[in-house]
């Protein structure tokens, strides 16, 4: 709070017309908040609630160690929900993070939607081989087990599945979890850290497929990514997801059942027309609607109409 404090005087001391906050890493809704004297507008993709949500495993078996976590999290939900109380407005990236903002702060945030550059995420000439792909850390919450299982209902020949993670920094192995699950399911599994943007372009461009399996993801930004660079992807009907995937049209939105998600995965493979299709209905829609040109012009739109709301002295909202 300290450092919130002084960070906060510098900014009323200068010539601001608003300050643009995003995610805290320790409180989520940043304490800076509380002492700004000019608008602010406070862009927030999920609350820290979510680490309630079943899929956040807690993977300690000590007792006191669950119930301290426990406590602190719900400290750290009430500090989170006081201090997004004093931003101006929120923003947030998806509908479905409206009704879960709305659900835990009390109010609308308003809509704003990410983009992806077309530029750099765009088709390649590379060979596509028989794999597929999946995106996301080393963590439950990303669905990487329900996607190995998935490809493991596959009868017959099993594409390669290729999962780009940061940096494992868990007090468990979780990748050797991973590893274990695909050796059950006579699944080929290739790990990757780290990569930088260019070589994650690469690989949307070699495998086949990207896969989705993530719990409540508030948008999915790499489907997106997968999109515009020409590669359909195939979803968990779930969240943010049915934003940015158009069942049938840039890709497939299937309920969260191996068996059926599996088939899934099987005949898109086989269909080498309705995925080039998909590819080229993807990359359009990305152009159309999703490019950060149309997100900055929405951004310019937001504050504009913030710093109104603060001058006018209007309830914040």
């Amino acid at each position: 709070w300290f450092y919130s404090i002084k960070i906060a005087k510098s900014i009323n001391k200068g010539e601001y017309d608003i300050a643009l906050v995003f995610q805290c890493h320790v409180t989520n809704a940043p304490p800076v908040l509380k002492y700004l004297k000019i608008p602010s507008l406070f862009i927030c993709h999920e609350p820290l609630a979510r680490m309630f949500e079943p899929h956040y495993k807690n993977q300690s078996k000590n007792i006191f160690f669950s119930i301290l976590r426990t406590v602190a999290i719900k400290i750290f939900i009430a500090l989170e929900k006081m201090n997004s109380s004093y931003a101006t407005r929120i923003c947030t990236s998806s509908l479905y993070s409206i009704e879960t903002l709305y659900k835990y702060f009390g109010k609308y945030p308003k809509l704003l939607y990410p983009g992806v550059d077309p530029e750099y995420f765009k088709p390649g000439k590379e060979k596509r081989q028989n794999a597929i792909l999946s995106v996301g850390h080393l963590s439950s919450s990303k669905g990487h087990e329900f996607i190995i299982k998935s490809i493991g209902c596959i009868k017959g020949k099993k594409p390669k599945l290729i999962i780009v993670h940061k940096l494992e920094h868990h007090r468990y192995n979780y990748r050797k979890i991973l590893q274990n699950i695909a050796i059950e399911n006579n699944v080929e599994v290739e790990f990757y850290s780290s990569l930088s943007d260019k070589e994650l372009s690469k690989l949307y461009h070699q495998c086949k497929i990207t896969l989705c399996g993530y719990h409540l993801e508030p948008l999915g930004l790499i489907a997106l990514e997968s999109l515009a660079s020409g590669t359909p992807v195939i979803s968990v009907a779930e969240a943010g997801l049915r934003e940015t995937v158009i069942h049938k049209k840039t890709g497939l939105l299937i309920e969260r059942d191996e068996e059926i998600f599996g088939y899934a995965i099987a005949g898109l493979l086989k269909n080498t027309q309705l995925r080039k299709r998909m590819a080229f209905q993807g990359r359009q829609e990305i152009l159309k609607h999703w490019n950060w040109g149309q997100s900055h012009q929405k951004l310019e739109v937001i504050l504009n109409k913030t710093t109104q709301v603060f001058s006018l002295g209007e309830s914040k909202i």
